[in-house]
C-alpha cells in the first residue's frame, strides 16, 4: 500500500509541474548500502523538498546495489536541487517477478517512511554519484 501512495505522489508532482517552466535535469546515478553491504531490489524514490524545483523520481537497485533515477515517462535524471529519499520494498510490478520487490537485505522501516525518513536533504548536483549509507541500528551523535 505505503508502495502506491509513494508512486501517486511523485506522479501528482509530474502533473503539478507540467505547466512550469522546464529546468534541466541531471544523471542522478547513486548506490544503497546497508551496514557497508549492497541493497539489491530496494526501490529508492526521490521527493522533491519545498525549496526544490524537481517533480521527484524513482529506481530499483541492481544486484550490486546501484540505481540511476528516472522520472515521468521513464526519463533519466533530476532538476539539481534537495530531495527527501526513501528506501524500501514494494508490491511486484504486475509484469515483473515477485523477487523484485523484495530487498536483498531488510532495511528498517524508517527509511522506506516519507515521514521518518533521515533521508531529508539529500543534494542532487551534476557530475555527484548519491551514496545512500543506511545502517541497521540509528547512530548516535
Amino acid at each position: 500500500m505505503r508502495f502506491w501512495a509513494i508512486l501517486l505522489f511523485v506522479f501528482a508532482l509530474g502533473v503539478a509541474g507540467c505547466g512550469k517552466k522546464s529546468n534541466k535535469q541531471v544523471p542522478v546515478n547513486g548506490s544503497v548500502t546497508l551496514d557497508g553491504e549492497p541493497v539489491a531490489g530496494a526501490l529508492v524514490v526521490f521527493m522533491p523538498t519545498e525549496d526544490s524545483p524537481g517533480q521527484g523520481g524513482f529506481a530499483r537497485t541492481g544486484p550490486d546495489g546501484k540505481f540511476e533515477i528516472k522520472h515521468e515517462l521513464n526519463r533519466p535524471g533530476l532538476v539539481p536541487g534537495t530531495y527527501k529519499v526513501t528506501v524500501g520494498g514494494s508490491p511486484p510490478l504486475m509484469d515483473g517477478p515477485a523477487d523484485e520487490a523484495v530487498p536483498s537485505k531488510k532495511v528498517p522501516g524508517r527509511y522506506g517512511d516519507p515521514m521518518s525518513t533521515p533521508l531529508t536533504r539529500i543534494a542532487v548536483e551534476p557530475d555527484r554519484t548519491i551514496e545512500l549509507k543506511l545502517e541497521s541500528v540509528p547512530a548516535k551523535n
